[in-house]
Parts: C-alpha cells; structure tokens; sequence
C-alpha cells in the first residue's frame, strides 16, 4: 500500500514539480503499479492515466517523461535517486516501479 505523505517526499527529494501534469501522472501511475504489479505501462497504465485525463496515451506517456526529465536538472536528483538504488536516466516504467517500492508502507 503506497503512503502519499512518502510518495510526496520521495518525488520533492528527487526535484519533481509540484506543477507539472507529468508529476500528478506519476502520482496515478504510482498507485496503478502499486495495485497491479504486473501492469505493463503501454498495455494498462498509459491508457488508464489517459482515459481519466481525457488525453490520449502517448500524451501521458510524454508528460511522466519531460516530468523525470526536469527533475533531472535539479540538484537535488543524483544523491536522491541513488539511494533509492537508481543510476543513470530511468526510464518510465522504472521510475513508476522504483517510487512505488520505496513509498510503500
């Protein structure tokens, strides 16, 4: 089960905006892989995440990425990702998956 008040202080530690729709689709799309670990990001995320916002899939899909791309210029990112276990450019379904593991209850 995902703690939002975690999952809130892992996106701030790793210089996720608060603003940005991308960050309220990885907030969803937290909660979708935490529900059904074995949701495939095209197959069932995206789609859900778009259906609910009224957008198409490969919109969400962009968002949730120039949203980790952002936060990758923080100077926050580096120190942040690497103690959740990260290294390099995540991409989108490990950024999802990682955030849903550390913020679990």
């Amino acid at each position: 089960m995902i703690c939002n008040q975690k999952l809130n202080k892992n996106l701030d530690a790793l210089g996720f905006r608060e603003s940005t729709t991308g960050t309220d689709y990885i907030r969803a799309g937290v909660a979708i892989v935490e529900a059904q670990r074995s949701a495939m990001m095209c197959k069932d995320v995206y789609p859900t995440l778009a259906k609910a916002a009224g957008t198409t899939p490969g919109r969400v899909e962009r968002a949730i990425r120039t949203a980790i791309d952002t936060a990758m210029r923080s100077p926050m990112w580096e120190e942040a990702w690497r103690e959740m276990g990260g290294w390099g450019h995540p991409t989108n379904s490990e950024m999802l998956r990682r955030l849903a593991r550390e913020s679990a209850v």
